[in-house]
């Protein structure tokens, strides 16, 4: 019977952290990342906690806090995805320009480039 009771605690615990409808309202959407300065800094921040939590029990308290923070950094991904596809767009403009000796776009355009691509790699 400690078994049963254990096994309904664990049960509820899990159904509590995983709601059944993913449209519902009241479903996780974790948090947003406008920017790209955003994205970098939920993903250092949220990476911190995963780690944290995988070194310690799998519990079914953990799994919920995992299935939430995973929700954060799924968005900051998704951001910064945006984000290098804007770089790459900006490069694109800095290739084109030195094959046309544009000076004034290679400069402009590589300025942007730089400032975006150190927000990543210092």
């Amino acid at each position: 019977m400690p078994y049963l009771r254990f096994l309904s605690v664990v049960t509820i615990s899990v159904l509590a952290a995983f709601p059944v409808n993913a449209d519902d309202p009241d479903h996780f959407h974790g948090l947003k990342s406008n920017t790209l300065e955003e994205s970098i800094s939920n993903i250092s921040v949220y990476n911190s906690k995963l780690e944290e939590l995988l070194t310690g029990e799998l519990s079914p308290s953990a799994m919920g806090q995992i299935h939430q923070l995973t929700y954060t950094l799924e968005n900051a991904l998704a951001r910064l995805e945006n984000s290098i596809d804007e770089i790459e767009e900006t490069l694109e403009k800095v290739h084109k320009g030195s094959e046309r000796a544009d000076t004034a776009t290679v400069k402009s355009e590589g300025k942007k480039y730089l400032t975006e691509t150190r927000k990543i790699i210092k």
